[in-house]
């Protein structure tokens, strides 16, 4: 039978049915709170925004009671959508400060924080105490463990490096920098009410972040009593803001989720309200962290230490009275110990855990946060029960137990067919499953939706890693019941979120990644400003292609006399399939508007059989679980097989895009064969990190692929944008659904081909191509997609994200939309300047994401910058893209054209000079979409064409007369894809490109994109990157591996 502590004592005589509170009896009330602390000033009442202490514009306040006692502790300001909207108003005020802070002042900050902490723990625990119900000497544990982050981030204020790297082309450096993301929205959970903030304002505080906390209603005082030792600290005022709500949290919640000033979200609570708020987010397209629910197996195999394993179980079911997300939901006990090890369990809960005042320190478990969390818990065991569970101790209230209290309870014979198997019990229930067959039991563990945190105990080294392997969770403690330490990543997989706190990692979520590359030499290699042409077959081809015969799934076009077989159905387990619906749709050419050919259209069915293929070869293991090196082999193939048929994809790529020949051969084509050759080479280079730091303890992290990667890719670069998404999900073991743009899916269905052709097995790749209405939809929406890759428009990446948040919390990456800032100063070689800024707008004319739209000259040299970039606008040849003198072939589609003569004619009715150009080329050529190139001047940063992406030959000139005003021009956007400086200074260069709002920069260059270098924007040109090392992150899952060394239990 559990034992009580001392009777619980009314310290606090305060009515619990008091609902109005006013400030002068929470005054009351605090004053005998205030009592027990040394330092009574830490107990605080009032919301924390820029370095005040304030209530809510309206007054209203709300209680906080002790979920212990049911009685008052003291009340805070529920502060609305105004008060918040204010702590995010001068959180981006102090931002702009905080930002420069360097490492060492941030660590200065940190340090004295984490200081203070261990110098008021005392307080902060008897604080904790009351307001969660944790027993006081677990709640000095947690303070001793929420302060361990500040100790640890403070390090890594300093420890926060980017890369600097030689490119491949001679005198060319490569610079990657880490900077704060921005104002960060956090949002915490009652359970931890210390721990929670420290682990997330600490790692903003050292990325240089200012912050926005929004504590849970329940647990709202340790958040302000962090606060008011921050202020001590010296954190900035500003800088680390506290709102207190409760009848407006959700308004609260949704405003920092919606609010365009915060930049990134990191939540951490249940699933659901982690989906809401995903969902109110992208909209905005925040950067989100998202810590959510767990359904924790502990598994106990028959050679386990069963003393070592029960203190595990103890330490881990326990702690906070079960009440957290790592708890161990399903106690899987093997069948030969399960009898003894039931007892032997029962024994020590009866002699160990010890009910009582929480404040007392013979109390070892305290009550449940509510009396709707006990109701839960006894809900889940009761329906069990109902079911052929048994209870083996507890399983109901007593009538002298507080109201809040559940007793610490042992349910036996549990099966999957139970509720209490797929819910998260939060609460001191130990529900154990029997098991026998390894297979069996792996199965069991892993039938949940979300996948936080796992527990292994066994003697054997082999089971233990490969239990720990097959895993589907985020971290796993082996012969340990602690599996959360500052220096590990804490995380899961599936439902259970995605982004990881703690660790080497845990500041790089509050980071964005920006690239700068310095040029000397490289512009010798292009000669006036055009990459040089490939000289290939197919300079000889004829201009426009044909219709040939036609076969079941696959065309044959006739071009100058060469036949090339073009696949035209939908590639699932290396067949190609006529779509389910039995529709086609066509695929035009741009440079005649005549159709070339029909190709299948999948759509929702088509889609599904894809994903079924998709996961059942993922599941196989046969890819991936592979050899790296076959993994490597098998891309590298397909790399020869593109080279032996370049012709024929060069052709197809300037056949559906209207590419030129130049930028077909000389940049599409060579980028795309880089690339998968570029990431064959990190096969077996995907590396994890090992860890001794953790006393007597081995920690180490792997690095495990996704799972199933839906891949929507545009039609601009089908080719390049094709490679560049498959090859670094493939190499890392992923499988994919690929839907290519329907405009442009002729190098897609070749590659396809290819892929089958090198030896891929089937279901790896799968190719849909059709509408984005159906068959993209379909990618975004399914349940069985783990993740999303896209890139294209900024409308349908939020889209995209929304659906990927209302279904399964798909991990999505979005590369989308720019404006981008091209910015000329005095000092630069104008020629040169004139020569790249041409190629900004002329590659793939102007339908790139980065093109270089809008150029800003300083008026010293405007009048010369002008009058030679438009002469060197006005010297490009538009016609035939097959013509290998051709600078400028068609626009896309007739919609893109359309769309482009639009931008053109807004820009003439909204009083903008057309300084060259302004319409439609007349080349000598029947049909086609061809434009001008367009040069506007007098320009302002109002005009539609100053501030849409228009994705055409259309370039904006603009003078600056200062640099903070070029870059407050610049920088006004919503996107924060590229930018350029043109400037032999190379202070300013540094200088102006640290200020620039955008995820590549630059200089004395444009439009120098590599497949070895991260990619991506920020604001609302994407999450995530494209390219280089970073974007491995995007297709894997970090599992953190915890080994006991001789670590005890915890007594």
């Amino acid at each position: 039978m559990l034992r009580h502590s001392a009777d619980p004592r009314s310290w606090l005589a305060i009515s619990k049915s008091q609902f109005q509170i006013t400030r002068t009896m929470a005054t009351a009330t605090s004053d005998k709170v205030k009592s027990l602390l040394r330092d009574p000033t830490l107990f605080r009442e009032q919301a924390y925004v820029n370095g005040q202490w304030t209530d809510a514009a309206c007054n209203s306040r709300f209680s906080v009671l002790n979920p212990y006692s049911k009685e008052h502790l003291g009340s805070c300001p529920d502060i609305g959508v105004q008060g918040t909207g204010k702590a995010i108003d001068v959180a981006q005020k102090a931002f702009q400060t905080f930002q420069h802070f360097s490492g060492r002042q941030r660590m200065g900050i940190l340090k004295n924080w984490f200081e203070l902490m261990q110098e008021h723990e005392n307080d902060l625990a008897i604080i904790l105490s009351l307001e969660n119900g944790r027993p006081i000497e677990a709640a000095h544990a947690e303070i001793k463990y929420a302060a361990s982050f500040l100790e640890w981030f403070q390090g890594e204020s300093m420890r926060s490096f980017g890369d600097s790297a030689q490119a491949s082309t001679k005198g060319t450096q490569v610079i990657t920098v880490k900077q704060p993301i921005g104002v960060v929205g956090i949002i915490t959970p009652w359970n931890f009410p210390s721990a929670m903030i420290t682990r997330k304002v600490g790692a903003a505080l050292a990325a240089g972040c200012s912050i926005v906390v929004k504590p849970a209603a329940e647990t709202p005082f340790s958040a302000l009593a962090l606060a008011e030792l921050g202020e001590r600290a010296g954190i900035p005022a500003g800088v680390l803001n506290v709102v207190t709500a409760k009848s407006n949290m959700i308004d609260v919640g949704k405003l920092i989720c919606e609010h365009p000033s915060v930049k990134k979200i990191s939540f951490t609570g249940s699933t659901a309200v982690g989906r809401i708020l995903m969902q109110q987010s992208s909209q905005s397209l925040k950067k989100l962290s998202m810590e959510l629910g767990g359904n924790a197996p502990f598994i106990v195999y028959d050679d386990a230490d069963m003393d070592e394993a029960i203190k595990g179980l103890m330490a881990a079911k326990f702690r906070g009275s079960g009440q957290t997300c790592v708890s161990p939901n399903r106690v899987y006990v093997h069948k030969g110990i399960h009898d003894i090890f039931v007892k032997r369990l029962k024994e020590t809960m009866n002699q160990q855990l010890i009910k009582g005042d929480p404040l007392l320190t013979a109390t070892t478990i305290g009550p449940l946060i509510s009396v709707k969390a006990v109701e839960k818990v006894q809900r889940l065991v009761d329906e069990a029960c109902q079911q052929g569970a048994s209870i083996v101790v507890g399983g109901k209230q007593s009538k002298d137990d507080p109201e809040n209290y559940y007793p610490p309870t042992i349910v036996q014979g549990m099966t999957h067919a139970m509720q209490a198997s797929k819910e998260e019990l939060f609460g001191p229930v130990v529900a154990i499953y029997a098991f026998e067959g390894e297979d069996d039991l792996l199965k069991m563990a892993n039938d949940s939706d979300v996948g936080l945190g796992a527990y292994v105990y066994t003697k054997a080294l082999n089971r233990a890693w490969k239990t720990a392997e097959l895993l589907q969770t985020g971290m796993v403690g082996v012969n340990t019941g602690v599996i959360s330490d500052p220096v590990a990543p804490f995380g899961g997989v599936k439902h259970s979120g995605f982004g990881r706190e703690g660790g080497r990692i845990g500041i790089d979520e509050f980071q964005t990644l920006k690239v700068s590359t310095m040029m000397s030499v490289l512009l010798p290699l292009v000669k006036n400003g055009r990459v040089g042409s490939y000289a290939g077959s197919i300079t000889a081809l004829s201009k426009h292609a044909r219709r040939a015969h036609t076969a079941a799934n696959a065309k044959v076009i006739d071009i100058n006399g060469r036949k090339i077989s073009v696949p035209t159905g939908i590639f699932i387990n290396n067949e190609f399939r006529t779509a389910i619906g039995g529709k086609t749709f066509a695929v035009e050419s741009p440079a005649s508007g005549q159709e070339i050919l029909q190709v299948q259209e999948g759509r929702e069915a088509d889609v599904d059989e894809a994903v079924k293929a998709a996961r059942a070869a993922f599941r196989k293991g046969d890819w991936s679980s592979a050899d790296p090196v076959y993994r490597a082999d098998l891309l590298r193939k397909l790399a020869e097989l593109m080279e032996r048929d370049k012709d024929e994809l060069i052709a197809l790529e300037m056949l559906d895009t209207g590419k030129t020949h130049k930028q077909a051969s000389s940049l599409d084509f060579p980028g795309s064969v880089g690339t998968l050759k570029y990431y064959a080479g990190f096969a077996d280079k995907v590396h994890g990190l090992t860890s001794f730091n953790i006393p007597k303890t081995f920690a180490f992290t792997k690095r495990e692929p996704i799972g199933v990667c839906g891949q929507i890719i545009p039609w601009n670069f089908p080719l390049l944008m094709f490679t560049w998404k498959i090859a670094p999900a493939l190499v890392t073991g992923n499988t994919i659904v690929m839907k290519s743009a329907e405009a442009t899916p002729l190098t897609a269905l070749k590659m396809c081909e290819l892929i089958r052709e090198a030896g891929f097995p089937p279901g790896v790749l799968n190719h849909v191509p059709g509408y984005g209405r159906h068959a993209g939809n379909a990618i975004a929406n399914h349940m069985d997609v783990d993740k999303v890759a896209f890139t294209g428009s900024t409308a349908t990446g939020r889209a995209i994200l929304k659906s990927s948040a209302s279904s399964n919390l798909k991990k999505v990456t979005l590369e989308l939309g720019g404006k981008s800032p091209n910015i000329v100063f005095p000092d630069a070689d104008i020629k040169k300047a004139v020569d790249w800024s041409a190629w900004g707008i002329n590659m793939n004319f102007g339908q790139t994401c980065h093109a270089g739209t809008r150029i800003y000259v300083h008026e010293d040299v405007y009048d010369e910058f002008v009058d030679q970039f438009s002469q060197r606008m006005a010297s490009l040849k538009v016609g035939d893209n097959f013509d290998p003198d051709t600078d400028q072939g068609p626009q896309n589609s007739k919609m893109q054209y359309e769309k482009i003569l639009g931008y053109i004619e807004s820009g003439k009715q909204d009083g903008a000079t057309v300084h060259l150009g302004g319409k439609p080329a007349q080349c000598g050529l029947r049909g086609g979409y061809y434009i001008e190139p367009t040069i506007f001047t007098n320009v302002k940063p109002d005009m539609k064409i100053m501030k849409e992406e228009i994705f055409g030959p259309v370039v904006c000139i603009s003078k600056f007369s200062s640099e903070e005003e070029v870059l407050e021009l610049a920088n006004d956007s919503s996107y924060g894809l590229a930018a350029a400086v043109h400037t032999n200074d190379y202070e300013r260069a540094h200088r102006v490109t640290g200020a620039l709002q955008a995820g590549t920069t630059w200089v004395n260059m444009y439009n120098f994109v590599h497949y070895s270098i991260p990619f991506g924007g920020y604001k609302e040109s994407g999450i995530g990157r494209e390219c280089g090392e970073a974007v491995l992150e995007n297709y894997t899952e970090t599992k953190a591996v915890y080994f006991n060394m001789g670590l005890p239990a915890p007594a």
